[in-house]
């Protein structure tokens, strides 16, 4: 996910190319993601979730899922840190950045971590990341994507490079219940 925080300056091109992303492809995959973790989340009967969105982007996924259930908080994690001009904003106040492989938290504090199309960024310490999220979440979600030959490849990689067009390529992420994950 394009995250605002990722590149400082952005020339008009990169504006209008993100812009464009934005309107064809990003918000109906958002919803989409969106209502896929809430079908999710909602299968664990918790009264209340503590959420970690790692790989977080520009939050969209989690906003999204707070706003669907109010009983959702959400903290979101990625690799980028602030810039000064966000400190103090109340939509950055759930960010948290940190170094792309220890995550700054105590063990079990959230109920489910998600990783959204962030493991293939960082393929070789998935392991890592993935343990990672293990420690700090009682269940995680992991939604990737990846190549199943030439076609997909090539499809994966345009599509990698307009949607995170503005971003470095580190990422860390998981999702659903460690002793049984659900492949979609």
């Amino acid at each position: 996910m394009s995250s605002p925080i990722a590149k400082k300056t952005k020339s008009n091109l990169e504006k209008t190319i993100i812009k464009s992303h934005q309107k064809l492809s990003h918000n109906n995959r958002i919803n989409y993601l969106s209502n896929l973790f809430i079908g999710l989340l909602d299968e664990l009967n918790l009264d209340e979730i503590s959420l970690l969105d790692i790989g977080c982007g520009d939050m969209s996924i989690a906003e999204n899922l707070m706003n669907s259930r109010e009983t959702i908080n959400a903290i979101c994690l990625d690799t980028y840190p602030l810039p000064e001009q966000y400190k103090g904003e109340e939509k950055w106040e759930k960010y948290v950045s940190f170094d792309g492989r220890t995550m700054p938290f105590e063990d079990k504090k959230f109920d489910v971590a998600i990783l959204c199309d962030v493991l293939h960024h960082d393929f070789e310490f998935a392991d890592v990341i993935l343990k990672e999220a293990c420690r700090v979440a009682k269940y995680i979600v992991v939604k990737d994507h990846f190549e199943y030959g030439m076609v997909s490849r090539q499809t994966l990689r345009l599509m990698d490079f307009i949607g995170n067009w503005d971003m470095a390529f580190l990422y860390p992420i998981d999702i659903f219940q460690k002793k049984h994950i659900k492949m979609y």
